[in-house]
């Protein structure tokens, strides 16, 4: 087994998959009842004093796609994060063969098949998927989801500026995934170190990807640490580092080799490549941002 996608229900194998399958978590859609706030909102502070990683990373956000068949009735997909009132930053594996009408976005969410008053609910209106995506090596591993009304009590993450780095540092996951590939149900977190590209490479190169394995420059990598890592469960969830006491997205979780292994980073979506192109989503769709820095 070469590749596997860090989603619930989505692997990659180049060879036959021996793991047997796990049911989804469901849950069941509920509209929203906060009242919006016309307050401008500070990215990426974490509230003084968050006692849940729901609390603490607002931004968070679990991506559920309607079970076919059962029109109030959706499976947990992916996890994301709030960029904007109205955006969802994630990855593009999570929603490649997704329709806007099919997703519902929810935030607060400490337990994807659980429902509480705190919980936050949202239908996409839009997909917005980058235009060079490669199915096959994940390359530009990105999509934007545009809601179809906004998260105003929901604070969103910071991006990090074009080309912005983080070697080095020690930064936080947050999403439903689990080491040992079961489906988890209840969002956590996890300090990794970022991992600079030249050291990746050659640490993935040592493994079953073979010593021409080269290091696509959408990606970056965190990890590499025994029985820490993201996995199941995990993809398209937010990679933030702390800068200024602010969390400032740098990757999304994309795919990895096994999970929680030694000297084994796993990939994860850059963010700061991608700068520029977010910025442009948000021009075309006429999105202010102004009051969100």
């Amino acid at each position: 087994r070469v590749k596997r996608l860090r989603c619930s229900n989505e692997f990659y194998y180049c060879c036959k998959n021996r793991t047997s399958a796990v049911p989804p978590a469901t849950t069941t859609f509920r509209p929203p009842t906060e009242k919006p706030r016309p307050n401008p909102i500070t990215c990426g502070r974490s509230p003084a004093g968050a006692s849940r990683v729901a609390e603490e990373f607002p931004w968070a956000i679990a991506i559920f796609e309607r079970k076919r068949y059962a029109n109030s009735v959706y499976n947990f997909k992916c996890g994301g994060a709030l960029v904007h009132p109205r955006v969802v930053l994630t990855a593009q594996h999570c929603v490649r063969a997704s329709t806007a009408n099919s997703i519902m976005i929810t935030a607060g969410r400490e337990n994807v098949t659980q429902y509480s008053r705190t919980v936050l609910s949202r239908r996409v209106a839009k997909i917005i998927k980058h235009n060079q995506y490669n199915s096959g090596a994940l390359y530009n591993d990105i999509a934007l989801l545009i809601l179809k009304s906004p998260l105003e009590n929901t604070a969103p993450v910071c991006l990090p500026t074009p080309g912005q780095n983080f070697d080095r540092v020690r930064c936080v996951v947050a999403g439903w995934g689990s080491i040992d590939q079961r489906t988890a149900t209840t969002l956590r977190k996890l300090d990794l170190p970022v991992v600079d590209s030249q050291r990746c490479q050659f640490l993935l190169r040592r493994t079953a990807l073979g010593a021409g394995f080269t290091l696509h420059p959408s990606f970056l990598c965190a990890g590499g640490e025994q029985d820490k890592d993201t996995c199941k469960g995990d993809g398209g969830s937010p990679l933030m580092c702390l800068e200024n006491r602010r969390y400032v997205q740098i990757g999304i979780v994309s795919w990895g080799l096994e999970c929680g292994q030694r000297d084994v980073p796993s990939m994860y979506t850059n963010v700061a490549q991608f700068s520029n192109w977010i910025e442009e989503v948000f021009e075309q769709e006429n999105l202010v941002t102004s009051r969100y820095g």
